[in-house]
């Protein structure tokens, strides 16, 4: 039996177009492994650097921190201010209280400023 080119083109049919097929199938999931591959590493430089600003935020917030003694000396601080104030309120209320005799509602403003500073929030 010899082979003509009826059988050729058949056996090209059956063979070749497969495989053609197969081959082109094939560049086209590589294809689509390297798009996929390209939009995961992209993805991870994302979060790499998400994860470095969150970091330097971080490290941001640790060199912002106020220490204890810095907290306490500025509570002091108020403290003393408040103090201060609550003394020159009742000194006003007194000199007022001398001139003008309205120490009863004096009194009364005086008390509830010093219960409202001393409320806890």
């Amino acid at each position: 039996m010899t082979l003509t080119l009826g059988h050729y083109g058949l056996l090209v049919a059956i063979v070749g177009l497969p495989l053609g097929l197969v081959g082109l199938y094939l560049r086209a999931l590589a294809a689509n492994v390297r798009d996929y591959q390209r939009t995961t590493s992209q993805r991870l430089d994302g979060h790499k650097t998400h994860m470095e600003n969150q970091e330097a935020r971080l490290r941001a917030v640790e060199q912002g921190k106020v220490s204890h003694a810095d907290w306490v000396r500025v509570v002091t601080s108020q403290q003393h201010s408040l103090d201060t104030t609550r003394e020159l309120v009742r000194e006003m209320a007194g000199k007022l209280d001398a001139t003008l005799g309205i120490s009863g509602s004096l009194n009364r403003v005086a008390n509830a400023i010093e219960r409202k500073t001393e409320a806890p929030e």
